[in-house]
């Protein structure tokens, strides 16, 4: 077997792996979830114990008062999975409405006893200690307990390392410094040494967020929240004493929700459907703005020095596949997304996204995947139990409460529910993935390799054939059978021979060929068939003029020009040398031929130099002799043929340019130097030329320009006219133009002048070229050729040739000439 089968074993092969990647079973860590607890309020954990001997963390968990109760268990602690020391109260008949770490071994609770809120410490044996009622005016008393009770808009945050609380209740805000002591006395006449609650009137809160959780500078933000501001909402950043610090206004009216970015940045997002706008708010610097095709529970973010990334959990509405997306929004640079990673197809209903440190937690309704932003989950989970929540307004939280060297603890609450999470490593978790597959990949190596090696033996010269059907470089490609029946071909060859989509295939040849160069073809391919080698011939095709698309037929002009192929026949045989067929490719090398015949040209023009040479010696003779104005014009124009038949061998040599610092006031005198007053007596030369030192071909520049004022002569034929030749300098552009007066052009001829053979003056000897030259000249100037001309005013051609170091010659006198002043000289 040689090497290609072995190639196409090779990545057939590891075919599996690519394609079964994202499916398997193990990663770095396992997700497992412990227990599933459902209350009404929610359940915290503390990353350190009551006894610095003991490993397991504590628990709290709190309810509300069962309906109807006037005394039912609403707390309880206890340590460990396995609820050692528990411990339970009704906390004398109150109702726990919200609650949040204080220190590492208490919380802070926001509780409801006889119609009254208070806000106070709870320790581990259940105790309350400075327990304060919150400050209630009368009027808003009854209308804030009841939104309380209900859990409508409850928040319990601690800042700056429990320094301070702030409660939001139905969007009214309360601050409570623990460290600031009051002065006054008791009706006893001891000093209360407690904290006072402040009721903060001037902010009505539709969303509070916590940042720098654990800083006690004034000047840090420890909390952001959204104010509503008539129909603009504000995000004001506090620090942990209540001090506004800096107020960023948003103009939006929808929904907004706010999130956290880093220690001084939130993010303000506004959901529209499915999808989520997203403000950057960074302290003293520009918003930044992006969107996200996620609602706003799905989003988190990751800030870097040069820029802030927005990971999301998406999804592809058309296949309904998630992906973890990450938009980049680099500081001063253009923003970017990437999808990082496709979710398995068996995952259904995300519910959130959350950072913890360095990654990010995806909760799906019944699985949970950990990622970061790199391009594959570090830990995944199945959920044991479905979760009863929803994703409009879902709060989501997960803490981290317990970690070893291979295992960690982690509460995931969302909602109402409470998830504890153990997070286990998977050791040699990459060789458990290759050692559960290797049957399977072994399997399939083994049958690919054995389809692979028979359709080698078997269709060797099918796969030969396709691979060279769709090879550049061939503009015809036709495949017969042994018998002369057309088998396949390309869209070039379909082109060229006319044949139409639906044509039938698997006839003889002859009967697709029309014109003269199909037949020929035909022929072609009937005689190689006969000798069974190889072979090759040119063949000439009739094949129709490419028009724009608002591009006018002229009458007259003709549709169709000749193309010349070269066609090369392959025959197609068997291993043992039976004829299967035939490959006929045909390459169009009607450039390379034209190329060819102005070589010729180039060749021919040299050797009449010898003759024009004898006739130049024997003019001048005449010339000196006679001393005749007739002496001398004849002498001029052998000068001229001379220098014309040097021009076709100049340009037939070589495409390329011989540049060298040239006069643009010389270049248009020799122009019109080439044109004797006597043959064009019925037009007025004019020149007005600016001293001009630039790079440029001065042989091709001059012909170009010639061949321009040539045809601005055959434009007036039967009546006197002006011809104008101008040259002056533009920044970085050097111009000339050539304008007459002739009879102009009209729309459709100035549509189809660049096509190639189009000409007005084919009774005068034209042959269409001229144009086309003067295009390909300017072209390889890098340059551009503009047309202006309307019909009975005459026409203007300008050639604007760039040239950044163009000197231009102030101190001369620009070049003025009229009638023949110039031949005069």
């Amino acid at each position: 077997m040689s090497v290609l089968p072995m190639i196409l074993f090779f990545f057939a092969g590891i075919f599996p792996f690519t394609s079964l990647a994202q499916e398997r079973p193990y990663y770095e860590s396992r997700l497992n979830v412990e227990q599933k607890i459902v209350g009404s309020n929610l359940i915290l954990c503390r990353s350190k114990a009551i006894s610095e001997n003991s490993t397991e963390p504590l628990f709290f968990e709190f309810k509300r008062r069962a309906y109807g109760t006037l005394a039912s268990n609403v707390a309880a602690s206890y340590l460990g999975l396995g609820q050692k020391q528990f411990r339970r109260s009704t906390l004398d008949g109150a109702s726990v409405l919200a609650a949040q770490q204080l220190t590492d071994t208490s919380c802070v609770v926001l509780l409801e006893r006889r119609d009254t809120l208070f806000l106070g410490e709870i320790t581990p044996q259940l105790r309350l200690v400075n327990a304060l009622p919150m400050p209630l005016s009368s009027s808003a008393s009854a209308s804030v307990l009841a939104s309380a009770t209900n859990g409508d808009g409850v928040r319990v945050l601690v800042l700056g390392a429990g320094g301070s609380v702030v409660i939001t209740i139905a969007g009214k805000l309360f601050w409570w410094n623990r460290l600031e002591r009051s002065n006054s006395a008791d009706s006893n006449g001891e000093m209360n040494i407690k904290a006072r609650i402040r009721a903060i009137d001037e902010y009505t809160v539709s969303d509070l967020i916590t940042l720098n959780e654990f800083t006690e500078s004034p000047n840090d933000p420890a909390c952001a929240l959204l104010r509503e501001s008539g129909l603009r909402k504000d995000v004001v950043m506090l620090s942990c004493t209540g001090q506004e610090l800096w107020t960023e206004s948003l103009d939006v009216q929808r929904r907004t929700t706010l999130r956290r970015v880093s220690n001084f940045s939130v993010a303000a997002c506004v959901e529209q459907g499915l999808t989520t706008s997203i403000n950057i708010i960074r302290p003293k610097k520009p918003m930044l703005t992006t969107g996200v095709n996620a609602v706003s529970a799905l989003v988190s973010f990751i800030e870097e020095p040069t820029r802030i990334s927005v990971v999301a959990l998406t999804q592809d509405n058309s296949t309904g596949k998630y992906y973890w997306e990450v938009v980049r929004m680099p500081f001063g640079a253009a923003t970017y997304s990437d999808i990082l990673w496709t979710f398995p197809d068996n995952v259904f209903v995300p519910i959130s996204v959350t950072a913890v440190g360095n990654e990010f937690w995806c909760v799906f309704m019944n699985a949970l995947y950990v990622m970061n932003d790199g391009n594959e989950p570090i830990a995944t989970g199945r959920m044991n139990t479905r979760l009863q929540t929803t994703l409009d307004n879902t709060p989501h939280h997960y803490t981290l409460i317990h970690e070893a060297s291979s295992h960690a603890l982690y509460t995931v609450m969302l909602g109402r529910e409470t998830l504890l999470v153990a997070r286990d490593t998977v050791p040699l978790w990459w060789l458990r993935n290759v050692v559960r597959d290797v049957w399977l990949y072994g399997v399939l190596l083994a049958v690919l390799g054995i389809i692979i090696a028979l359709l080698y033996i078997v269709r060797y010269q099918r796969r030969l054939l396709i691979t060279l059907f769709g090879a550049p470089g061939a503009d015809a490609m036709i495949i017969l059978d042994d018998e002369g029946k057309l088998q396949s071909l390309n869209e070039s060859a379909r082109a060229l021979m006319r044949i139409a989509q639906e044509a039938p295939m698997n006839r003889l040849f002859q009967f697709y060929c029309v014109d003269a160069g199909a037949l020929t073809l035909s022929s072609f391919a009937r005689e190689t068939l006969k000798l069974r080698a190889q072979a090759t011939k040119p063949i000439t095709f009739q094949q129709a003029i490419a028009l724009g698309e608002n591009t006018l037929q002229i009458e007259g002009l003709p549709e169709t020009e000749p193309h010349d192929y070269l066609f090369t026949a392959i025959p197609i045989q068997t291993r043992f040398g039976a004829m299967r067929g035939l490959m006929l490719t045909g390459k169009d090398i009607t450039e390379e031929l034209g190329k060819k015949k102005l070589g010729n040209w180039a060749q021919l023009a040299h050797d009449l130099q010898t003759n024009l040479a004898a006739i130049r010696l024997n003019a001048e003779k005449v010339a000196s002799s006679t001393m005749s104005a007739e002496g001398q014009k004849i002498l001029y124009q052998v000068n001229l043929i001379i220098k014309r038949v040097r021009d076709i061998i100049t340009i037939g040599k070589s495409e390329d340019l011989e540049k060298r610092t040239a006069d643009a006031a010389d270049v248009c005198a020799n122009v019109r130097k080439e044109f004797d007053d006597a043959l064009f007596a019925n037009v007025d030369f004019e020149v007005h030329a600016q001293h001009i030192l630039f790079e440029c071909d001065q042989l091709k520049l001059e012909r170009a320009l010639r061949n321009a004022v040539e045809n601005g002569i055959r434009a007036m034929p039967a009546s006197d006219g002006v011809i104008s030749i101008r040259a002056w300098h533009e920044p970085g552009v050097v111009c000339f133009q050539v304008q007459d007066t002739g009879e102009g052009m009209s729309v459709d001829v100035q549509k189809n002048m660049m096509r190639k053979g189009f000409t007005t003056f084919g009774s005068q000897g034209g042959s269409g070229m001229g144009t086309m030259i003067m295009k390909y000249i300017i072209q390889l100037h890098g340059g551009e050729m503009l047309i202006q001309s309307e019909k009975g005013k005459g026409t203007a051609v300008q050639f604007r040739i760039p040239s950044r170091s163009a000197k231009h010659l102030h101190h001369l006198k620009p070049l003025e000439i009229s009638g023949n002043d110039l031949l005069s000289e």
